[in-house]
């Protein structure tokens, strides 16, 4: 088990304890400290704040020195090394870039931490993360390797991104099928990294993968295609129709509520009995999140709430029997209450929602 010290105690301070906590599972926290003697003796979930000089002659000496400060990370980094001989490529920083919006909620702004090494040598810093790949599953571990933001971190020549960590799980609901000849569709390939990604995982698979930028063509490998075009739009639909049924529909796409709601209702029928359909980045808001590509559908609605209606209604109407009139059922317009028929049930982890067909 790495053990790591935080030299930092004020709300970024609290913010990075929490996100190793949260991430790196498999490390353990032996120090929090900070200079401010006001800082000192306070307590941050379980740990108490001490100096520098109790926390870094601490016998339990720490693999990895983070370093909660943007603007002085380097004197303090100096300090650790001149003065505590802490070695220089085992010391990171956090660097952070808050957005603006919705995404300024604390709940997202671990989006936004990036560790960053004090010194140019990644090395060391790499082969302890690699020791994480496989503590998150087999997925997560393949997200890595290619640099998807799926996965739980992205290792970067200039040092370390937490990113969504969605795929711990998804390993758990797919791990089963990872060998049979499956058809799997993602919706906005973005940089090809997680077509990569589910080419290796699964095994057998055929990938579609659905993309507005023509660019994406690029992409294409064996079992793996790239369609062009927008997933709200019934041409597109019609190309993935040709291609029969899918176990898996990963909406990453334009993350615009309405072009999500849309596309999910018109992709639905296409789902095959069992298979599941996720919604991705369900944070990003009305707008989506690519300015360049500004959302077809405009629609003000959280893609939580419309998913959350999905399962109240589901749960409000378990008769299907046409002679039982359900007011709120039969309101729906008659592709959702196919959908509402077809529900097995819903997921809703951080950023993502995960819908599974009867």
């Amino acid at each position: 088990m790495k053990r790591i010290a935080i030299w930092g105690g004020a709300d970024l301070g609290r913010l990075v304890v929490k996100q190793i906590r949260a991430y790196f599972k498999e490390w353990e926290i032996v120090s929090l400290m900070d200079k401010n003697p006001d800082l000192q003796g306070v307590k941050i979930l379980e740990y108490f704040v001490a100096s520098p000089e109790e926390a870094l002659s601490n016998e339990k000496e720490a693999d990895i020195l983070i370093i909660c400060s943007s603007n002085y990370y380097k004197e303090i980094g100096a300090e650790a090394i001149e003065k505590y001989k802490f070695p220089e490529d085992k010391i990171l920083f956090v660097k952070t870039s808050w957005p603006t919006g919705l995404q300024m909620h604390p709940a997202i702004r671990q989006e936004n931490i990036h560790f960053m090494p004090l010194s140019k040598n990644l090395e060391y810093i790499k082969s302890v993360i690699a020791e994480l790949k496989t503590s998150e599953g087999v997925l997560n571990s393949i997200g890595i390797k290619y640099g998807t933001d799926k996965a739980s971190i992205m290792i970067m020549e200039s040092g370390i991104r937490l990113t969504h960590d969605y795929l711990r799980h998804y390993d758990r609901l797919l791990q089963n099928i990872r060998h049979e000849r499956k058809t799997i569709c993602e919706l906005g390939c973005g940089n090809g990294a997680s077509l990569k990604m589910w080419k290796e995982y699964f095994t057998q698979a055929q990938i579609i993968g659905v993309d507005i930028n023509t660019k994406a063509k690029a992409f294409e490998e064996e079992r793996v295609e790239v369609i062009c075009g927008n997933s709200t739009d019934d041409t597109t639909i019609s190309e993935l129709r040709k291609r029969g049924k899918f176990y898996l529909i990963i909406d990453d796409a334009s993350h615009a509520w309405g072009d999500m709601r849309v596309s999910f209702e018109k992709l639905w029928d296409l789902l095959e009995s069992g298979g599941i359909y996720i919604l991705e980045d369900c944070f990003c808001g009305a707008q989506g999140s690519f300015a360049q590509y500004p959302p077809i559908v405009y629609d003000s609605q959280s893609i939580f709430d419309y998913v959350l209606s999905r399962a109240k209604i589901m749960n409000f109407c378990k008769d299907w029997n046409p002679e039982y009139n359900h007011y709120h059922f039969n309101l729906l317009p008659e592709k959702v209450k196919q959908i509402e028929r077809e529900l097995d049930s819903i997921t809703i982890i951080y950023g993502a929602c995960i819908i599974h067909k009867r």
